[in-house]
């Protein structure tokens, strides 16, 4: 059975991520100074537990401030359809103590209103935010309490 384990990603390894990434014609990467999150999947016979997920928040300034951006959730596709995606943002929601925005997919939406955020109809960061909404994107928020 597969036992996987979601934490941090321990810097300065982000060059793991960014292979998982790769490895998956993602056309992201991740850098030193972003706070990563990662699924490993533990049973996996190897020197270090392979990624099967990750998720990294990027701290941007902005014209109108500091904006927290999750960034580039991403499911191997074997082990989609096991709610891994809420777990990983629930998980990183728990340690996270800034507020979030994120851009998404509309077939996505569901995923993240299911753990708690909400459309950003205005978004404050408009200037950078703007291109993503004209692009089709759903921008949305979380406040941390």
């Amino acid at each position: 059975m597969t036992q996987l384990q979601i934490e941090p990603w321990q810097q300065p390894k982000q060059k793991q991520v960014n292979h998982f990434y790769k490895t998956h014609n993602q056309n992201v990467s991740c850098h030193k100074l972003d706070n990563i999150f990662t699924v490993q999947d533990n049973k996996k016979p190897s020197e270090l537990s392979p990624i099967v997920a990750a998720v990294f928040i990027r701290n941007l300034t902005t014209d109108k401030g500091e904006l927290h951006l999750l960034r580039s959730l991403f499911v191997a596709p074997e082990y989609r359809n096991n709610k891994l995606a809420s777990q990983l943002l629930r998980y990183v929601l728990q340690n996270t103590t800034t507020n979030l925005t994120t851009i998404c997919e509309p077939a996505l939406l569901p995923l993240y209103l299911s753990v708690g955020f909400n459309i950003c109809e205005a978004p404050e960061q408009s200037q950078y935010l703007t291109k993503f909404i004209q692009q089709g994107k759903v921008v949305l928020t979380k406040y941390v309490n």
